[in-house]
């Protein structure tokens, strides 16, 4: 026997497709006003401060980014560890409520 749930409660299934529309709304919407990275973006006196990618960590690294084997002791495997030469890390500490995000 089957039920067709649309029709037992059909407040409730309008109500999720509503909200499934909306959500997909906003997801296009933040997605098309994004703006591209360009060469300016990666300027000192720019708003990213010339860094083109920002991470940030829940708990404290106490290996050094910037050497393979700090990286091994973190867990990369060697192929990333390859591709990360040309990149080299800037280690901050970050306090609560210093989230630079928009």
């Amino acid at each position: 026997m089957s039920i067709d749930y649309s029709v037992r409660n059909p407040g409730r299934s309008m109500l999720s497709a509503g909200l499934v529309c909306c959500a997909i709304f906003i997801i296009v919407a933040v997605a098309a006003s994004r703006k591209n990275f360009d060469e300016d973006s990666l300027a000192k006196n720019s708003g990213t401060g010339g860094f083109s990618l920002v991470a940030q960590s829940n708990i404290p690294l106490h290996h050094d980014l910037n050497t393979t084997a700090g990286l091994a002791e973190l867990g990369f495997a060697e192929e990333d560890i390859d591709s990360l030469a040309g990149v080299h890390f800037f280690p901050m500490r970050m306090l609560p409520g210093e989230d630079a995000s928009c």
